[in-house]
């Protein structure tokens, strides 16, 4: 008996990310998404302080569905930690451009650093 295996040619899925130094010694963002095969764009942003521990960390995650309309995962924050994460957002549309929001305020008193990071689908 003649036993045949399909394998996929292309991977599952298509992962891409856009991360950046929100400053030299306060901390990293990272906005990651893919784009499965048969289903729709996703992604997720996160904010982590370099160091130890920061006062206060923000993400939050835009998406413009091809133009016909928005949606957002709202801003998930931490206090007195070194990385937070937002939910998935998954895309109502084929194609989208997500937007990354990434805040940390080291200590009680300093000013919030903002950094700003995007993928395309």
């Amino acid at each position: 008996m003649l036993k045949i295996c399909h394998k996929p040619i292309l991977d599952e899925s298509s992962t891409y990310s856009a991360s950046g130094e929100i400053s030299a010694s306060v901390g990293n963002a990272k906005l990651s998404g893919s784009n499965p095969i048969g289903l729709k764009p996703r992604a997720v942003a996160s904010t982590s302080a370099k160091s130890g521990a920061a006062s206060s960390l923000r993400a939050k995650v835009d998406v413009n569905n091809n133009g016909t309309s928005t949606s957002t995962t709202g801003w998930a924050q931490q206090s007195n930690t070194s990385k937070v994460s937002t939910s998935k957002l998954v895309t109502s549309t084929e194609k989208a451009q997500f937007h990354g929001s990434h805040q940390i305020k080291k200590t009680k008193t300093s000013a919030w650093q903002v950094k700003t990071t995007n993928i395309k689908f």
